[in-house]
């Protein structure tokens, strides 16, 4: 999976941006996903049309507190 989306940033036009979530699920256990976004252009038609494209780089279960600290711990 890793090794398509890094081919698939390589071909983004212009920025490419991330985005990120936290949220508890029914059993009150803390989660966070990282999202990257990019546009890239749709090879399938012969119009070169812009693509919104989106992959996920992280999802990981929060152990402790969501402070500023523990949180770059568990992305980094």
């Amino acid at each position: 999976y890793f090794t398509i989306l890094k081919e698939d940033l390589t071909k983004a036009e212009g920025k490419i941006l991330f985005t990120s979530d936290i949220w508890t699920d029914e059993n009150y256990c803390p989660f966070i996903a990282i999202t990257t976004h990019w546009i890239s252009k749709d090879n399938t038609d012969h119009a070169g049309s812009l693509k919104l494209k989106s992959g996920l780089i992280a999802f990981h279960y929060i152990p402790s507190t969501h402070s500023g600290l523990n949180l770059t711990m568990i992305i980094l």
